[in-house]
């Protein structure tokens, strides 16, 4: 529960409380960083791609004999490197139980999906805009506005 104390809800969500946990990487031999925060949007499937870039090490193509599939991931390095790079990952889908969420470039659009309604009705969600390059907690949701496109609440 202290991973997710600044973010809404738990484990078994969409929102921040359930998909953002913090991550602490220690690699002495290659980075010069040292106990400094980083604050970049990155996933769980970035971990391998950074591991192989930071050994550099190529992924190999085949193994035993079968074809490989390509990580879905990006290497963290620069994020690792510089507290100010931008991270090359852009979006994300999250989906569990019913609900799904996509976070795009600091924007999060979420929604919960009552899991006793079974795998139906899923036109009958709502959806929820957040900013979470400002709003991490995920506390004001942004709707539609006839006069400004979008307005926080």
């Amino acid at each position: 529960m202290a991973f997710n104390t600044r973010s809404r809800c738990g484990s078994a969500t969409e929102f921040n409380g359930g998909t953002s946990d913090p991550c602490i990487i220690s690699f002495p031999p290659v980075r010069k960083a040292r106990g400094e925060v980083r604050d970049q949007y990155h996933h769980a499937v970035d971990l391998v791609p950074t591991v192989l870039d930071m050994l550099g090490v190529e992924a190999p193509e085949t193994i035993k004999g079968h074809v490989q599939s390509s990580f879905d991931g990006v290497s963290m390095r620069e994020s690792i490197d510089d507290a100010g790079v931008l991270s090359r990952r852009k979006r994300q889908f999250y989906s569990m139980l019913g609900s799904r969420a996509i976070w795009h470039e600091g924007w999060k659009a979420v929604t919960t999906h009552p899991t006793l309604a079974g795998w139906s009705h899923f036109n009958d969600d709502e959806w929820e805009l957040y900013n979470t390059e400002v709003d991490r907690a995920e506390l004001t949701i942004w709707r539609p506005s006839s006069q400004t496109g979008f307005e926080s609440s």
